[in-house]
Protein backbone atom coordinates (compact mmCIF):
# COMPACT_ATOMS: atom_id res chain seq x y z
CA UNK A 1 0.00 0.00 0.00
CA UNK A 2 1.37 2.93 -1.41
CA UNK A 3 0.31 6.66 1.30
CA UNK A 4 1.15 10.15 -0.15
CA UNK A 5 1.33 12.89 2.68
CA UNK A 6 0.14 16.24 0.72
CA UNK A 7 0.75 19.08 3.38
CA UNK A 8 0.48 22.73 3.12
CA UNK A 9 2.63 24.66 6.23
CA UNK A 10 1.30 28.15 6.40
CA UNK A 11 5.64 29.72 6.31
CA UNK A 12 7.34 32.27 5.45
CA UNK A 13 9.72 30.07 4.71
CA UNK A 14 8.22 27.05 2.44
CA UNK A 15 9.60 25.68 -0.64
CA UNK A 16 6.97 26.67 -3.27
CA UNK A 17 4.55 29.75 -2.38
CA UNK A 18 0.82 30.28 -4.52
CA UNK A 19 -1.14 33.21 -4.07
CA UNK A 20 -4.49 30.72 -2.99
CA UNK A 21 -5.15 27.05 -2.00
CA UNK A 22 -4.92 24.96 -4.99
CA UNK A 23 -7.98 22.65 -5.61
CA UNK A 24 -6.78 19.68 -3.97
CA UNK A 25 -6.05 21.15 -0.54
CA UNK A 26 -10.25 21.04 -0.71
CA UNK A 27 -10.59 18.23 -2.64
CA UNK A 28 -7.64 16.01 -1.98
CA UNK A 29 -7.45 13.13 -4.66
CA UNK A 30 -9.27 9.86 -4.02
CA UNK A 31 -8.10 6.23 -4.67
CA UNK A 32 -8.40 2.68 -3.55
CA UNK A 33 -4.73 1.76 -3.37
CA UNK A 34 -3.81 5.66 -1.53
CA UNK A 35 -4.31 7.65 1.29
CA UNK A 36 -4.76 11.42 0.88
CA UNK A 37 -4.10 13.83 3.89
CA UNK A 38 -3.78 17.54 4.28
CA UNK A 39 -2.41 19.62 6.23
CA UNK A 40 -2.60 22.71 7.66
CA UNK A 41 -0.39 24.44 10.39
CA UNK A 42 0.14 28.07 11.58
CA UNK A 43 2.80 29.00 14.12
CA UNK A 44 5.22 32.03 14.86
CA UNK A 45 8.12 30.02 13.13
CA UNK A 46 8.46 28.61 9.81
CA UNK A 47 9.34 24.95 11.39
CA UNK A 48 6.56 24.65 13.97
CA UNK A 49 4.88 25.25 11.27
CA UNK A 50 6.19 22.80 9.23
CA UNK A 51 5.53 20.38 12.20
CA UNK A 52 1.93 21.15 13.05
CA UNK A 53 1.10 20.31 8.91
CA UNK A 54 2.99 17.06 8.80
CA UNK A 55 1.05 16.45 12.08
CA UNK A 56 -2.42 17.10 10.91
CA UNK A 57 -1.92 15.39 7.32
CA UNK A 58 -0.94 12.47 9.11
CA UNK A 59 -3.93 12.13 11.25
CA UNK A 60 -5.86 12.70 7.99
CA UNK A 61 -4.96 9.49 6.76
CA UNK A 62 -4.60 7.51 9.73
CA UNK A 63 -8.34 8.68 9.75
CA UNK A 64 -8.46 7.34 6.75
CA UNK A 65 -7.34 4.12 7.53
CA UNK A 66 -9.26 4.05 10.53
CA UNK A 67 -6.41 4.08 13.18
CA UNK A 68 -8.20 7.46 14.76
CA UNK A 69 -9.64 7.17 18.33
CA UNK A 70 -11.57 10.29 18.99
CA UNK A 71 -12.11 11.16 23.16
CA UNK A 72 -13.94 13.86 24.80
CA UNK A 73 -12.38 15.29 27.68
CA UNK A 74 -14.46 17.21 30.42
CA UNK A 75 -13.27 20.15 33.09
CA UNK A 76 -13.56 22.91 34.31
CA UNK A 77 -12.96 25.21 31.23
CA UNK A 78 -15.61 22.99 29.05
CA UNK A 79 -14.87 19.63 27.07
CA UNK A 80 -11.78 19.50 24.74
CA UNK A 81 -10.98 16.74 22.16
CA UNK A 82 -8.29 14.41 21.70
CA UNK A 83 -7.28 12.75 18.67
CA UNK A 84 -5.49 9.33 19.57
CA UNK A 85 -4.04 7.87 16.77
CA UNK A 86 -2.53 4.17 16.47
CA UNK A 87 -0.81 3.94 12.86
CA UNK A 88 2.76 3.59 11.18
CA UNK A 89 2.82 5.05 7.68
CA UNK A 90 4.98 4.03 5.00
CA UNK A 91 6.21 4.78 1.58
CA UNK A 92 5.18 8.36 2.36
CA UNK A 93 5.58 10.94 -0.63
CA UNK A 94 5.38 14.04 0.70
CA UNK A 95 4.87 17.55 -1.29
CA UNK A 96 5.41 20.94 0.29
CA UNK A 97 2.94 23.92 -0.57
CA UNK A 98 2.57 27.36 1.66
CA UNK A 99 -0.46 29.34 1.38
CA UNK A 100 -0.11 32.78 2.25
Amino acid sequence: MVILLLTTALAASAQDFVGSAPEWVNNPPKSVRKFYGVGVGTSTTPEMAEEKAKMDAKTAIATQAGAVKVENIKSDKGVTQRKIVNATLSEVKMVKKACM
